[in-house]
């Protein structure tokens, strides 16, 4: 990927180059060295043991029902202290959009008498208890991951509900393809295709097909394009989950074409921006049609980046001028979101709603790409979209959630 930050600088009336003349975030396209990329690897794996307390803090979704609290929200019953516990409810409000955004009003109202199952190694599983209307739990769970299955007929507007990966696992293999640009396929290995495979094969065979390419956009993916029936296309029929991130490289070249000098030239980028966001999002709806269409049954997941405008990685680039990219930038991507969120079946790992600034300090290896620990919260983040739960004294993920549906 090239970057979803660099129009930010533009915005922030600074232009597409920085102090010394050079454009921002060029140097990812460069191939780092062998002895780079080990010294990188050898610092994240201090990093994972040193920041595990930065991811934990990161997971707002387990605490989303206290945080979303307000006024005019109708708090959800409690299951019993130490339960896995799943909140279901019928999105009255049609406020939700992410695992991070679900705000609840009055017209949101518990759903009851769902079918929730808990699927673990060996061909665990696991059924809920009833802990009152819409919550259902989950006790004395052994330890690592596991899968929610949720046996309700009804489009989820959270964005966060997988259907077909808990069938795969039920039957022993799962088949998972990555396509897009850098996130999936770039920085020091092990990528987070690689580390999410890891995860789900104490529950499942798992066959891993990642065709991301470096620096693709959106067109390159389209239906009838060499990349979509060449590299994509003989794996819909079988693929049980299909992960994307596209859009950034996109945003990019708008940022290398700008020349901006005054802020009269900084407003018409954003005049350009607008338009540029509404042929991105198009052609991710037409690829997706595309995909939904070869593959009915298939999760499908879609990643939302995260704000890369406030990292330390980017202040060298925007200077003072930082604090209003990173407020621009998170309106921009809240609208992306939204409107993407609207797309019935597809889900989102909403990274923007995910982390926060010490979080994306940590996990990234340069301006715009992931260490090995950003790669593992990648991972975790896909998987407890798709229904993954990490049971562990230590570092748990995903204990607690809540899951919309459309009345």
């Amino acid at each position: 990927m090239r970057a979803l930050a660099s129009w930010v600088v533009g915005i922030a009336f600074l232009g597409a180059c920085d102090s010394s003349g050079g454009t921002a975030g060029t140097t990812q396209d460069a191939v780092v060295g062998e002895d780079t990329a080990a010294d990188t690897i050898s610092g994240d794996d201090t990093a994972v043991a040193d920041d595990t307390a930065v991811v934990d803090d990161t997971a707002v979704a387990d605490d989303t029902v206290a945080d979303t609290a307000g006024d005019d929200t109708v708090a959800p019953p409690s299951c019993p202290e130490g339960a896995i516990t799943v909140y279901l409810y019928e999105d009255g409000n049609g406020a939700s959009s992410s695992w991070y955004n679900q705000p609840q009003g009055a017209d949101d109202v518990p759903l009851t008498g769902v079918s929730v199952r808990l699927l673990g190694a060996g061909g665990e599983a696991l059924d809920a208890l009833d802990c009152g209307p819409g919550r259902y739990g989950f006790v004395d769970v052994s330890a690592g991951w596991h899968q929610l299955a949720v046996d309700l007929d009804r489009e989820s507007t959270s964005n966060n509900f997988g259907r077909r990966l808990p069938e795969a696992i039920a039957s022993g293999a799962v088949e998972m393809l990555t396509f897009g640009d850098s996130i999936p396929h770039y920085g020091p290995e092990p990528w987070f295709p690689e580390q999410l495979t890891t995860m789900m094969t104490p529950l499942a065979d798992v066959d891993d097909i990642n065709v991301a390419i470096p620096g693709s956009q959106t067109v390159d993916w389209l239906p009838g394009t060499s990349n979509f029936n060449n590299r994509i296309a003989p794996h819909l029929a079988t693929a049980d989950v299909i992960v994307f991130s596209l859009g950034g490289n996109d945003l990019m070249d708008l940022a290398f074409e700008a020349n901006i000098s005054t802020i009269d030239e900084a407003l018409a980028l954003l005049d350009d921006l607008d338009a540029e966001l509404a042929v991105i999002e198009a052609n991710l709806v037409t690829l997706y049609s595309a995909l939904r269409a070869a593959a009915p049954d298939a999760d499908i997941l879609w990643f939302v980046y995260p704000n890369y405008a406030m990292s330390d990685q980017w202040a060298q680039y925007i200077g003072s001028y930082q604090d209003l990219a990173a407020s621009l930038m998170d309106g921009k991507l809240a609208e992306v979101r939204d409107r993407m969120a609207e797309n019935d079946g597809l889900m989102l790992a909403d990274m923007q709603g995910s982390l926060d600034k010490p979080a994306l300090d940590a996990f990234l290896w340069d301006e715009l790409h992931l260490n090995v620990a950003g790669s593992h919260y990648y991972a975790e983040e896909v998987f407890m979209t798709l229904g993954g739960v990490f049971v562990d004294p230590t570092a748990p993920r995903g204990l607690t959630r809540m899951m919309g549906f459309a009345p």
